[in-house]
């Protein structure tokens, strides 16, 4: 690119102003040139003309620029003196604020940096009254230039008239997310200072202003206690809580658009507790993130690495600047920054306690600072009673009712219509939806929305086989928000190792989807598949503070594409091997990745989010529990014949997770025969609906019943009138020692996380509540009814009943048989479920199964 008069031009057009008033191309030439030239008195007379049309021409290459017609004498012998120079730096001034269009102005400085920066014929520049050289101006993300507009516009209409270039007309560059100048307009000698130091806080100000404000398609409905609201209150601390994608974080970014506060936006799942050695300040994580991403433009990913660049003091006396400027006093009650915090939910809890503190720290010392914050409910800390809580329920009933109608779409349900009030779904939706085919759950809505998208054969196979790989790699990691994209290039040759190099899979599987293996593994050899995820798909993003890692645009469609892959896997076997055994087919059922725990969750619960959707996807809520069943196979009953004919581990578990989320904890109609179970049956189902259409367990290989537990881990009301046993899997029992029967029958499967079970309970005094604890969950609920009152605890009062289980622990003593055996036969789990041929390892379990009402004989 050339720096010639046809591009400079062309650049200041794009940056005028426009609408009412707007001056024509010839006034502003002619107010440009008698700015420079000595000849300033008679411009138009050197055309012999309209200037406009010259221009045009011009601007069209159809004619040639007179140099030869213009003289820069006086502006020569103004070089070196600042005093002579200034005339011509106030008439650039008059120019720009004539013509120039203020919001435009940071986009025409970074053209005309960008042609500075690649015409090569171009070493130095006159800049004010002298010649710099041109990398003076270019900056860097770290220390960023500051640019005086006059000056440079100044320079290059110098430069182009002295020196000729054939060059093309430019239309205005997009400014990148981040830029290494600050545009600004002249006032004195001190504007055309490069090197001068750019103020803290006007640093941070200007990179905030160029954040991207979300574009909100749909108006959302929020409720604040239990009354709707059209807008968020200002000047208030706000938790932001709902399902995923109701458009809590659309409506957090949409908050960058506010011109009344500075605002600082940060995703909390790269929440890091660590504090240096010498930054010891109680808001370390965030006021750090603040200083890298606001200040340094994350040139900078680390404190390591920003101290080992730019010196350890420095960049301490910049927090302590910073931390001074958040704590200061609000003018006229207004604060000035707000925080942008989105998906407290993605913390796991050990961090969020962590992060918790700091934020206690912040709200009372940061005065300056708001704060909004996201995530799918408000946890139970004492910090967010202060807060407004509003519920973020989804697209408004008219927008819902408008963006249906526009389609030509009625609703077969009303189940449905609330699935589509989430605006991430209704857009899937509506983009997705095929005749003749009934979505009616969220997994089936993701799936037809992914495989109906359009796209070459790559995009196509990467959509439907390389993404579910890397969602279920990422689902299995601890760090499973952010993969890097050499593990995404891994997860691609995987894919293409289960399933186009394997010639059983291929032919009989990949083939029928109209995926051609030759232009694959071409696609493979010439393409950047990491970019075609991140530009053809708009799935994955990369991250901006470490652009070598990816994320989903969104965590659901992480969770989609892992429960994709078990899908995808049962049906490879299935289809490529066909229904009989073989070694060849076995070997391959262990290969694809879908043996052990399918979805690890020690980040976070997450509701389980991604065995949810195996279940939808597959269709399996079909056969919830209800009079006159009728039972459909789905996938998940292949993969049980799958594992009828070869061990699978952990497979069976998988399974039952799946169903009871699927069937709301009642399996019924399920063919269990001949499967490998758990060493540990789960108890967190019941597997008939009262005796009614009854799971088949016979020939299995192994049982072994949790239910009998019930003698080890208890709890007695102080008055010694019930007592709780805690079964594995979340269950617990509650039996009634004045009414000698079972009064309670509840499981909390899901609050158990990390996979550690309820080991402690104890019942308060009032006998109206009961607390149960495991490694690191906790929970309280409501004797009587089951219902869960508090799930998030603070450090302190989890410290205080792990002391008491600690001292308690060790002296219980054992309960009688007969008063265990006699609590669990009156747990409805098994009636009338055939467990014939079963091999249990004690026959104990035999005689409580059939005491339970299964059938064992």
């Amino acid at each position: 690119m050339k720096a010639g008069i046809n591009l400079l031009l062309g650049a200041i057009f794009e940056a005028k102003k426009t609408g009412k008033g707007r001056i024509g191309r010839g006034k502003i030439y002619v107010e440009l040139m008698q700015i420079i030239t000595d000849n300033s008195d008679d411009i138009s007379s050197c055309f012999g003309g309209s200037i406009d049309r010259f221009l045009l021409r011009l601007l069209r290459g159809e004619t040639d620029y007179p140099y030869t017609l213009f003289s820069f004498e006086r502006l020569e012998k103004s070089t070196g003196d600042y005093q002579k120079f200034l005339n011509y730096l106030a008439k650039a001034k008059k120019f720009c604020s004539l013509v120039l269009d203020e919001n435009k102005i940071e986009q025409l400085v970074y053209t005309l940096l960008e042609i500075i920066r690649q015409d090569s014929s171009i070493s130095t520049i006159l800049y004010g009254p002298d010649y710099i050289s041109k990398e003076k101006l270019l900056g860097s993300y770290a220390h960023p230039k500051r640019i005086c507009v006059e000056a440079l516009l100044l320079g290059l209409l110098y430069h182009v008239h002295k020196n000729p270039a054939d060059s093309e007309s430019i239309e205005l560059l997009d400014i990148p997310e981040k830029l290494t100048f600050h545009a600004v307009r002249y006032r004195d000698k001190s504007s055309l200072d490069t090197e001068m130091p750019i103020d803290l806080a006007e640093n941070i100000r200007e990179i905030a202003k160029r954040q991207k404000q979300a574009e909100m398609k749909y108006q959302l409905e929020m409720k604040y206690n239990y009354i709707n609201i059209d807008r968020l209150p200002e000047n208030k601390n706000i938790f932001l809580y709902g399902t995923g994608g109701s458009g809590k974080t659309t409506l957090l970014l949409n908050q960058l658009g506010n011109e009344n506060t500075v605002s600082f936006y940060f995703t909390l799942y790269q929440h890091k507790s660590e504090i240096h050695e010498n930054f010891q300040s109680e808001s370390c994580w965030i006021l750090l993130q603040i200083l890298l991403k606001y200040h340094y433009q994350y040139e900078y990913h680390t404190y390591e690495n920003l101290t080992a660049n730019e010196g350890e003091t420095p960049v301490l006396q910049q927090l302590t600047e910073l931390d001074k400027l958040l704590k200061s006093t609000p003018i006229n009650g207004q604060q000035s920054y707000t925080l942008l915090l989105d998906g407290l939910n993605e913390m796991s809890s050990d961090l969020q306690r962590d992060f918790m503190k700091e934020l206690e720290w912040i709200c009372q010392n940061w005065k300056n600072v708001r704060i909004i914050i996201t995530g799918r409910t408000v946890p139970n800390y004492e910090l967010f009673s202060g807060f407004k809580c509003i519920e973020v329920v989804g697209v408004t009933d008219i927008d819902l009712d408008n963006a249906l109608s526009k389609n030509s779409i009625i609703l077969p349900n009303e189940k449905l219509r609330e699935i589509l009030k989430n605006p991430l779904f209704l857009n899937m939706y509506i983009e997705g939806t095929t005749k003749g085919k009934s979505l009616n759950t969220r997994g089936e809505i993701l799936d037809s929305y992914i495989v109906n998208r359009k796209g070459s054969v790559a995009e196509r196979f990467i959509l439907q086989f390389v993404l579910p790989i890397v969602g279920k790699r990422m689902l299995n990691c601890y760090s499973k928000y952010e993969i890097t994209r050499g593990e995404i290039i891994s997860a691609a040759d995987y894919a293409l190792k289960i399933y186009v190099h394997n010639d059983f899979v291929y032919q009989n599987y990949i083939a029928t989807k109209s995926i051609n293996k030759k232009d694959l593994l071409k696609s493979r050899q010439n393409t950047d598949w990491v970019e075609l995820i991140i530009y053809n798909t708009g799935l994955m993003e990369a991250s901006i503070s470490e652009p070598h890692k990816l994320h989903f645009v969104h965590q659901l469609f992480r969770d989609y594409f892992g429960a994709k892959h078990i899908l995808n896997a049962v049906e490879a076997i299935d289809m490529g091997y066909g229904s009989g055994y073989s070694k060849e087919k076995e070997a391959y059922a262990h290969e694809v990745d879908f043996s052990y725990i399918w979805f690890n969750e020690e980040e976070n619960n997450d509701n389980n989010d991604a065995y949810t959707l195996v279940g939808e996807i597959s269709g399996d809520y079909r056969n919830q529990a209800r009079e006159n069943l009728i039972y459909c196979n789905t996938p998940i009953d292949t993969l049980l014949n799958i594992c009828r004919q070869f061990n699978i581990p952990r497979a069976a578990e998988n399974i039952f997770r799946t169903l009871r989320i699927s069937r709301n904890k009642v399996i019924c109609g399920v063919d269990f025969s001949g499967v490998n179970l758990p060493v540990s049956f789960p108890t967190y189902a019941k597997f008939s609906m009262n005796g009614n259409y009854p799971c088949d367990f016979s020939g299995s290989r192994m049982c072994f019943n949790a239910l009998l537990e019930l003698s080890y881990t208890y709890a007695y009301s102080a008055d010694r009138s019930i007592i709780l046993f805690l079964v594995g899997c979340g269950d617990v029992a509650v039996w009634s020692f004045q009414e000698n029967k079972l009064v309670g029958d509840y499981n909390f499967f899901e609050y158990e996380k990390d996979e550690y079970n309820f080991n402690y309970a104890e019942i308060s005094e009032d006998n109206r509540f009961a607390t149960l604890i495991s490694i690191c969950s906790m929970i309280t609920f409501e004797i009587a009814t089951g219902k869960v009152v508090k799930s998030c605890f603070t450090e302190e009062e989890f410290s205080e009943i792990t002391m008491r289980f600690e001292i308690q622990k060790g002296s219980k003593t054992e309960l009688e048989e007969d008063f265990v055996i006699n609590v669990v036969t009156q747990l409805d789990r098994f009636r009338n479920c055939d467990f014939r041929g079963v091999k249990f390892m004690d026959n104990e379990y035999k005689d409580i199964l059939r005491k339970m009402g299964a059938i064992v004989e």
